[in-house]
C-alpha cells in the first residue's frame, strides 16, 4: 500500500491515524476540527473585545498558523480521494520500476527516503520546540497557549486558565502538527520524487549513446511519454497545493508586516524573543518549500542538455524529428505554482525577503523620527 513507501515516512500514518484521509477514527477528526474551530471563533472574538492592540499583533501569529492549520486539512478531507489517487500514482511509479528491473532508477529513488526522513525530524523537532516555547511564554505572560475569549467567563482565572492550556496542548497543538507540519513534510517528498523522475529521465539518455537507430527511435518515443507523464505529475502536484500555497502566502506576507511592527513597539525582552522565533518560523516555512520547488524546475531544466547529449548526428530523421519535440517541450521549466500564479522559485522568496527588510527600514525611520 501507498501508506507503506518509506519516502513518506510517518506522514501519510499521521494522517490515517487522525482520520484525515480513510474511514478510520473519524471520531478523532471530528473532534480535533470541533476543537480547532471554537479555538479560532474564540481567538477572534478575544481580538474583537480587547482594547490591548501589541497583545492582538503579538498573539496573531499563533490564530493565523491555527487558521493555515486548518484551512490545511479541511481541503485534505474534502479532495481526500484526490490526494490518495496521487500518492497511489507514486507508488505505481515504484511498482514499474521493480516490473522492469530499472536497478537505475530504483537506485536513485532509493536514496530519497533517507532524505525525507531527516525533513520529517526536523519539521516535528521544530514544530515539538515551538509548541514547548509557546507553552512556556504562556505561562509567563498569564495567557493561554491559544488566545481565545470565552464570553460570561473569566477564562485568565487560576484554575481555569490551566485547565485551557492543558486541553490546549493535547488538542491543539497535536492538531497543528498533523495537519500543518505532516502536509510540508509530504509536500515536500512528493518534490523530491519530481525531482527523483527528472534524474532518472536524464540518465535514460545518457544510456541511449550507444543503440542503433531503431533502438533509439523506439527509446525516444518511450521517453516523451516518460516525460509527458512527468509534466502531469507536476500539474497534478500544483492542483494539490496551488489554493494552500497561496493563502499561505498572503498569510505570511501580512504576518511578517504586523511582527514587525510589533517587534519595533515592545521593549518586553521576552516578546521580542517570541517575535524573532515568530519571523523565523516564516521565514523557514516558505523557504524550505520554495527551496524545493525551485530544485524541482532547475532540474526539468537539464532534460534539453541531457537530450541533446545523445548520438543525434547519426539518427535517422524520424528519430531527430522525435527529438526536436522533447527538446522543445523541455525548454519552459516545470514550475509550481502559489494559486497557479505566483512562481514557487528562490526568486519568489527573495521579493519576499527584499519586500520584508523594506518594510521594515521604513517603519524603522518613521519611529526614529
Amino acid at each position: 500500500m501507498y501508506y507503506r513507501l518509506p519516502l513518506f515516512g510517518v506522514n501519510v500514518k499521521g494522517w490515517l491515524y487522525f482520520g484525515y484521509i480513510g474511514k478510520r477514527n473519524q471520531g478523532i477528526k471530528c473532534l480535533l476540527l470541533l476543537n480547532a474551530i471554537l479555538t479560532l471563533v474564540a481567538g477572534i472574538l478575544l481580538y474583537i473585545k480587547t482594547d490591548d492592540i501589541t497583545n492582538v499583533i503579538r498573539d496573531m501569529f499563533k490564530t493565523a498558523i491555527l487558521f493555515n492549520s486548518l484551512v490545511r486539512i479541511l481541503f485534505v478531507i474534502r479532495n481526500q480521494e484526490d490526494f490518495v489517487k496521487f500518492m497511489e500514482g507514486i507508488e505505481s511509479w515504484y511498482q514499474e520500476f521493480k516490473d522492469d528491473n530499472d536497478d537505475m532508477a530504483l537506485e536513485i529513488l532509493n536514496r530519497l527516503p533517507k532524505y525525507t526522513k531527516f525533513v520529517t525530524t526536523f519539521g516535528l523537532s521544530f514544530g515539538s520546540v515551538g509548541a514547548v516555547a509557546a507553552g512556556i511564554t504562556a505561562v509567563l505572560w498569564q495567557t493561554h497557549i491559544f488566545p481565545i475569549y470565552i464570553p460570561a467567563v473569566d477564562a485568565f482565572e487560576s484554575p481555569l486558565i490551566e485547565i485551557i492550556n492543558l486541553w490546549q496542548s493535547v488538542t491543539i497543538v497535536p492538531f497543528i502538527m498533523s495537519a500543518y507540519i505532516l502536509f510540508t513534510n509530504l509536500f515536500i517528498s512528493w518534490l523530491m520524487f519530481g525531482i527523483g523522475l527528472l534524474e532518472i529521465l536524464c540518465k535514460k539518455f545518457e544510456q541511449m549513446s550507444s543503440a542503433n537507430d531503431a533502438e533509439r527511435l523506439r527509446n525516444l518515443k518511450y521517453l516523451i511519454r516518460y516525460h509527458k507523464r512527468i509534466i502531469r505529475y507536476s500539474q497534478k502536484l500544483e492542483d494539490l497545493v496551488a489554493l494552500i500555497s497561496m493563502v499561505e502566502l498572503i498569510l505570511f506576507t501580512v504576518m511578517l508586516c504586523f511582527l514587525f511592527v510589533f517587534f519595533l513597539i515592545t521593549d518586553n525582552f521576552v516578546d521580542q524573543v517570541a517575535t524573532f522565533i515568530y519571523i523565523f518560523s516564516i521565514f523557514y516555512v516558505l523557504f524550505i518549500s520554495y527551496w524545493h520547488t525551485n530544485a524541482f524546475s532547475a532540474e526539468s531544466l537539464k532534460i534539453p542538455d541531457a537530450a541533446y547529449g545523445i548520438d543525434w548526428a547519426e539518427s535517422g530523421p524520424e528519430a531527430r524529428k522525435c527529438l526536436l519535440i522533447l527538446i522543445s517541450r523541455s525548454q519552459s521549466a516545470l514550475q509550481i505554482c502559489a494559486g497557479g500564479i505566483v512562481p514557487m522559485t528562490l526568486e519568489t522568496f527573495q521579493a519576499l525577503l527584499n519586500a520584508t527588510y523594506s518594510y521594515f527600514t521604513m517603519l524603522r525611520s518613521l519611529m526614529a523620527k
